[in-house]
C-alpha cells in the first residue's frame, strides 16, 4: 500500500491534460481501491481544480465504489448467510452513510417492539395483526402512492426509517 503522501501525490496529478499520464494514475488509484478515496474527496472538496479534475474524481470515486459493491454482492450472492446483507449492500453504494449497523439498530427496535405485544397463547392470525398493527400504526409504514415508481421508494433502509 501506498503512503498517504504518495496518494495525495498521485490524486493532485489527476488534472494532467495527458490521456496517458491520466490513464496511468486512474490505474494505479483503481489498484489500491477504497483506501483512495479519503484522498479523492478531500481533493474534491478543498481544491480549486477545474471541471475535468472534479469529473475524473468522481468517476474514479463510482468505480472504485462500484467495484467494491460487485465484489461483496458476488461473495454475498454465493453464501447468503442474511438477507439484510445483501439488501444492505445495494443501499450503501447508493448512501455509504447507512451502515450495517444502523440497519440492523433500526430492525432490532421495530422487533423488540413488535415482541412486546406479542403472547404464546396468540393464534397466528391474531400475531399477523399484531405485527400490522406496530409496522403501519406505529410506524407508519405505508406505500408511496403518488410517486410509487421513484427509486427511492425502493431502498430497504428508506421502508423502514420511513
Amino acid at each position: 500500500m501506498k503512503n498517504r503522501n504518495e496518494i495525495d501525490a498521485l490524486v493532485s496529478l489527476l488534472d494532467d491534460p495527458d490521456e496517458i499520464i491520466f490513464n496511468q494514475i486512474k490505474s494505479q488509484l483503481l489498484d489500491l481501491g477504497t483506501d483512495c478515496i479519503p484522498h479523492l474527496e478531500k481533493a474534491n472538496f478543498e481544491n480549486e481544480y477545474g471541471p475535468v479534475f472534479k469529473s475524473r474524481i468522481s468517476g474514479i470515486t463510482h468505480e472504485i465504489s462500484l467495484t467494491k459493491i460487485l465484489k461483496e454482492h458476488k461473495e454475498w450472492i454465493h453464501h447468503p448467510v442474511n438477507l439484510i446483507d445483501g439488501v444492505n449492500q445495494i443501499d450503501q453504494y447508493f448512501f455509504p452513510n447507512i451502515t450495517k449497523s444502523y440497519i440492523q439498530n433500526e430492525l432490532s427496535t421495530i422487533a423488540s417492539d413488535i415482541s412486546k405485544h406479542l403472547s404464546d397463547t396468540m393464534s397466528p392470525i391474531e400475531k399477523v395483526s399484531v405485527i400490522n398493527d406496530v409496522l403501519y400504526d406505529i410506524y407508519n409504514f405505508k406505500g408511496d402512492k403518488k410517486n410509487y415508481p421513484m427509486l427511492l421508494n425502493f431502498f430497504f433502509w428508506k421502508v423502514i426509517t420511513n
